[in-house]
């Protein structure tokens, strides 16, 4: 089982699953957003070698907001090389003049841009990033696949509150099962 939901082929490594969890997505996607200098810390060190997660496509309303201030500043130094220099360069390498106007109009709008719930985010989120965002019991779950070498998962679950791979998870069900048909056994 652990071989068809690990992306990776190779023995030597396996897949740790880290949670986070949060009462709505904003808050789940923050608390996402506080394991980045941990994950990073531990690919430095090739603890994980790598890691897929949603971070990159989504981030809470306060990420958002930051982000979009960074690209209003942006926006606001380079305006006249952003609409005027690039149509004029565009031209000239042989694209029509409105080639890039759907760009332009990222940079003309900057200042309108607001942050966005999850909702907005639902074709990304359902058929995408489904295996990344979930809800179970009125919580809502962030999920990051880290890619660790097999020698090194108990290490890094170790410094995840909500994190597992597969052969653990696949032990403590068993070690349950057990535990309950001894106890049917015994009853």
């Amino acid at each position: 089982f652990q071989s068809l939901v690990s992306e990776n082929s190779s023995s030597s490594i396996s897949s740790v699953y880290v949670l986070s969890k949060g009462e709505n997505p904003d808050q789940a996607l923050q608390r996402n957003a506080q394991l980045w200098p941990l994950v990073d810390s531990l690919i430095a060190t090739s603890d994980v070698l790598s890691c897929s997660s949603v971070d990159p496509f989504l981030s809470s309303l306060q990420e958002q907001d930051k982000r979009l201030g960074m690209w209003r500043d942006f926006v606001s130094r380079h305006k006249d090389e952003l609409t005027g220099t690039l149509s004029m360069a565009a031209v000239s390498q042989g694209f029509s003049k409105h080639a890039f106007s759907p760009f332009m109009n990222l940079v003309e709008d900057a200042a309108d841009f607001t942050p966005k719930e999850m909702p907005y985010f639902a074709p990304l989120t359902k058929l995408i990033l489904n295996q990344n965002v979930t809800s179970l019991d009125n919580y809502v779950y962030i999920v990051n696949v880290l890619s660790v070498p097999n020698d090194r998962i108990g290490k890094v679950e170790s410094c995840f509150d909500n994190s597992f791979d597969i052969a653990s998870l696949n032990s403590s069900l068993s070690d349950n099962l057990s535990d309950n048909f001894n106890y049917i056994g015994w009853a």
